[in-house]
């Protein structure tokens, strides 16, 4: 089994139940076990400038740890699958959804694979430039040493969210509501 970290969120329909549904996806299609799910938070969203107004709609965002099975290109694969179960709609990069999960650590592995016209690079390549990946990936895996720059979460969080120049709008709501797992 390889630890993993995947970032959640949502920012159409109920937030709240996307997040758990999709929760409730990975764990019963065995993608993802032994899970640890840090705080909701709220977060603005990342949008162009020009963006149309009704894109600004506020996300729930989560990260959940875990254990997999799964080969980084078939994690992606069940991913999109998975997203797709829930109701998320081929749109335009930017815009709202129902729910988006990422591949934001696979063990302490840098990780680039292109295969087709899927591509995938891991650790997330905006991983510690989002606040809303980055402050719940500290809570719940302060040793997490991330490879390329060797920084370990539990000495550097502090550091990379003070300095973060991001949007800087994320709420911790509360802890997630529990899942029975």
């Amino acid at each position: 089994m390889i630890n993993i970290a995947l970032g959640l969120g949502a920012n159409l329909g109920n937030r709240l139940e996307n997040l758990r549904k999709a929760v409730d996806y990975l764990l019963s299609a065995n993608v993802i076990s032994n899970i640890t799910i840090s705080s909701l938070y709220e977060t603005a969203p990342l949008v162009p400038e020009n963006a149309p107004s009704n894109w600004n709609k506020t996300f729930y965002n989560i990260v959940i740890k875990g254990a997999t099975n799964y080969k980084p290109l078939q994690l992606l694969q069940k991913i999109k699958e998975i997203e797709t179960i829930l109701g998320r709609k081929k749109r335009l990069k930017w815009a709202p959804r129902e729910i988006d999960i990422d591949i934001l650590v696979y063990a302490e592995e840098y990780i680039e694979i292109s295969v087709g016209s899927m591509s995938l690079v891991i650790p997330h390549i905006d991983l510690l430039n989002r606040d809303f990946f980055l402050v719940p990936l500290a809570e719940l895996w302060p040793d997490w040493k991330y490879p390329i720059e060797g920084i370990f979460m539990h000495k550097s969080a502090l550091t990379l969210i003070n300095n973060f120049t991001g949007s800087k709008n994320i709420i911790n709501i509360t802890p997630f509501p529990k899942i029975n797992t």
